[in-house]
């Protein structure tokens, strides 16, 4: 099920896609799984869900305020970065784009809420089956996940 009017995915999409690739930059230190599990549980990744315009227009560091505010319980009144209070860790997740890109394509794909996809595909696996799908292509890609996210395979058999 579509979640939303596909002329409008691509531009979600890249937003993620961008907001992965620059936590590195934006949070010096940040927990990377804490970020994007966090990310997707929010509410703002809810809005682009479904495909809000007012959000999927956005940059990727005004989406990033959004979340950090939302995190922080705080306004947004104004248009700059708002240091955060944020998890930091070791761990550098691996190619945060394509992680940021995927999830939001299967996400629109599917209609599953970014929540429940966190859930159902953690960050541990997209990070182990990306050098078996980062040179699929989106469509390829999302489909061979869904055979095994919502089929009956494993995550295990995509190498």
């Amino acid at each position: 099920m579509i979640a939303y009017d596909k002329n409008l995915y691509p531009e979600i999409m890249d937003l993620q896609g961008d907001l992965f690739y620059c936590i590195r930059d934006k949070l010096p230190g940040v927990d990377e799984q804490w970020f994007i599990n966090n990310f997707m549980k929010s509410q703002i990744r809810s809005y682009l869900d479904k495909g809000n315009f007012k959000y999927a227009y956005m940059s990727h560091n005004a989406v990033l305020n959004y979340f950090l505010c939302e995190l922080n319980n705080s306004d947004i009144s104004h248009g700059e970065f708002i240091p955060a209070d944020y998890k930091r860790g070791d761990a550098q997740c691996g190619d945060l784009m394509w992680i940021g890109m995927m999830y939001s394509y299967y996400q629109w794909r599917t209609g599953i809420s970014s929540g429940e996809l966190i859930k159902k595909l953690p960050l541990s696996d997209m990070e182990r089956i990306y050098p078996a799908l980062h040179q699929m292509g989106w469509e390829a890609g999302a489909n061979k996940i869904h055979e095994v996210v919502l089929g009956a395979g494993e995550l295990n058999k995509i190498k």
